[in-house]
């Protein structure tokens, strides 16, 4: 890659990311902030612990594995976020008729 292309990639990403947080920006050009709703599914501390487990794999494979694998490294990343996934998504789903405890 080169370093035209580099800078490129780089002022995209940071212009992604002040979209991405447009909402809160909006008082520094004196506009009002709109209120976002959120959801408990969001709001979760389980994302907290499951950024936590990621850090922790990555700095632990970076500072204990001479032979960097990006492919295993990847691969376990994606499983932690889709068990933190289901996980969330198995508290927050919506009830079914007839599956409460203790009816028939």
């Amino acid at each position: 890659m080169t370093r035209q292309a580099l800078k490129r990639s780089l002022l995209l990403a940071g212009l992604l990311l002040l979209a991405w947080d447009w909402n809160r920006l909006r008082v520094v050009i004196n506009l009002p902030a709109v209120p976002e709703a959120t959801s408990a599914l969001y709001q979760s501390r389980l994302w907290e612990v499951v950024g936590a487990v990621l850090f922790a794999y990555t700095a632990g494979y970076r500072a204990f594995v001479d032979t960097y694998n990006f492919l295993l490294w990847f691969a376990i990343c994606v499983f932690v976020g889709g068990v933190g996934g289901l996980v969330v998504w198995r508290r927050h789903r919506p009830a079914r008729l007839g599956t409460s405890v203790g009816q028939p």
